[in-house]
């Protein structure tokens, strides 16, 4: 069975486990929000992947396409968010070790944008920064066979999701199967693989922090193809996971501790603004005043109309 060439380092094996901590601390507390399929965090993340992939929308046009508002912008840019939304929307009936399933992503991704879309690319490509060439891929009749041995290994391994699936993004990446849309079927299918393992990841855009690191990100990949072998890549993806989950655990905290404040202080409407204000939807918080009523933290006090939120349990 094929085996790909990679190191772990002392310091992606540190934050890997981090990135695990973290994650089963905030399923043993209920402090964390999650809000499966959390619409904003999709937004954040569809935004930048496809920014990192010259896309020109803000995610405020990122979101207003979602919701059906008319948006200003490059045709080519709007279809890019509808493809990659449909995505999104296909998480949960998407197989990672599936590489049919993985043609089809592609397929939608790259819809309306790439004649050859869903299929094998039949010329030779590579990554790009810019104008900077990073990487060629290799040539386009061994592609098939490489992607093979790569869906067999990431069915087989028994190494932890967290490493593997920065194992397969850069070995994607490195094969380059299709004609384009490469990067975001990648990133994508990390995620994907993340998910399957804990579905926290369908709320945390790792993607955003990789469009912020995104010099390293390609010096990653670049490193990497020096070496031969996937170890710097692993360390920024770890290191980049980390940090996104770091962000996502306090975001969630900031804005229930702020609720529940705002609520002690007898001013739920000044919570309602304040949410709206970091860019929480009325939907998310609607759902989050539910989860902590669920959880007997607060409780209406007077009618549904004319009542008022109190906090019973700050926890």
């Amino acid at each position: 069975m094929y085996e790909p060439p990679f190191t772990i380092s002392a310091k992606a094996f540190t934050d890997s486990m981090n990135v695990t901590r973290i994650l089963t601390d905030c399923k043993q507390r209920p402090k964390c929000l999650n809000f499966e399929m959390n619409r904003e965090m999709n937004i954040r993340s569809i935004h930048s992947s496809l920014s990192i992939e010259g896309n020109m929308l803000s995610v405020e046009e990122v979101s207003d396409v979602l919701n059906g508002k008319r948006v200003v912008g490059r045709e080519r840019d709007i279809l890019e968010v509808r493809n990659a939304w449909d995505c999104y929307l296909m998480l949960d009936d998407l197989n990672p070790y599936d590489l049919n399933d993985l043609l089809h992503v592609h397929g939608v991704l790259m819809k309306g944008l790439l004649k050859n879309a869903g299929n094998y690319r039949t010329c030779d490509v590579g990554v790009y920064d810019g104008e900077k060439a990073i990487h060629m891929g290799p040539p386009a009749q061994f592609v098939p066979g490489h992607m093979m041995n790569l869906f067999e290994w990431l069915s087989h391994t028994d190494i932890h999701p967290i490493l593997a699936s920065s194992i397969f993004h850069y070995e994607f990446e490195f094969i380059h199967p299709f004609e384009d849309g490469n990067g975001r079927t990648g990133r994508f299918w990390q995620t994907l693989i993340l998910c399957k393992w804990n579905d926290s990841f369908k709320n945390i855009p790792v993607e955003t922090v990789i469009h912020r690191r995104r010099d390293e990100y390609y010096r990653s990949i670049e490193v990497s193809n020096i070496k031969g072998e996937s170890g710097p890549f692993i360390e920024f993806m770890t290191s980049a996971l980390r940090e996104s989950i770091m962000e996502w655990r306090n975001e969630d905290i900031d804005i229930r501790n702020m609720v529940l404040e705002d609520i002690a202080d007898g001013s739920f409407t000044n919570a309602m603004e304040e949410s709206e204000k970091a860019g929480v939807s009325k939907a998310t918080m609607d759902r989050l005043i539910k989860k902590l009523k669920d959880e007997g933290r607060i409780e209406r006090v007077g009618s549904n109309k004319t009542g008022r939120w109190v906090v019973v349990d700050r926890g």
